[in-house]
């Protein structure tokens, strides 16, 4: 599964939709640096029914789409800096996300358990979790 602006997007409006009607909140500012400035933005465009401001620092929106001097993308940037370190570095990260999402594609309390202790969450609730402590 790809990971997508708009997937991200979609699942952030749930979340604060959620907040919204349960705890009543009134106004919602969503903030970001660099690739977080242009999904606080984005989601401020996307959903002004649920985003009433965003703040967005460092914003890397032309260089998302590949249209900055050069004609690098953020992507390519980014995995250009990791190659300078070591070469292996971005085959390292590639397989690391791959790993994360398949880890994810099933949320058993194991995988939730390795997710935990490899990322040093406080705590991830697993979906049966969720339905018995609602």
């Amino acid at each position: 599964a790809v990971v997508s602006t708009q997937s991200t997007g979609a699942d952030y409006a749930r979340i604060i939709n959620y907040y919204k009607t349960t705890y009543n909140f009134s106004k919602v500012v969503t903030f970001g640096g660099s690739y977080g400035a242009l999904l606080a933005v984005w989601m401020r465009v996307r959903y002004p029914q649920l985003v009433d401001g965003a703040v967005g620092s460092s914003g890397v929106f032309l260089s998302i789409i590949g249209k900055t001097e050069s004609n690098v993308t953020w992507f390519e940037s980014v995995t250009n800096t990791y190659r300078k370190v070591n070469q292996e570095c971005p085959k390292i990260i590639q397989k690391g996300f791959t790993q994360l999402f398949s880890l994810t594609k099933d949320m058993s309390e194991e995988n939730s358990r390795i997710i935990t202790e490899t990322f040093s969450f406080c705590a991830i609730r697993t979906v049966s979790q969720s339905n018995t402590n609602s």
